[in-house]
């Protein structure tokens, strides 16, 4: 939710997308990722880029996935581990593999 002196727009955006966002009065604007670094910026703090925001969600996602997964095993094998980073690299819109 970005917003400021009384108005709010609601934006949902991932790595490398285009985006348009919706504020109250039904207005539709492109929103880029300088937008939501100069508004991470101005209300995070200075040297908090978009990416700090798309890796943190990644690594809570990744340790959710773990953590359902240690309720059946006591340790996961790799195939959960791989199941779980392809489930978090899907959400994000990005691949899990390792070049070669």
């Amino acid at each position: 939710m970005f917003g400021s002196r009384g108005s709010s727009v609601t934006v949902n955006i991932s790595p490398g997308s285009s985006c348009s966002s919706t504020d109250r009065r039904a207005a539709i604007r492109r929103v880029s990722s300088n937008d939501v670094n100069r508004y991470l910026g101005n209300h995070a703090g200075p040297g908090v880029p978009a990416k700090t925001c798309w890796t943190w969600n990644a690594r809570v996602r990744a340790a959710d996935g773990l953590a359902a997964a240690s309720e059946h095993v006591d340790t996961p094998t790799s195939r959960i581990l791989n199941d779980v980073f392809d489930s978090v690299a899907d959400h994000l819109g990005n691949s899990s593999g390792v070049p070669e």
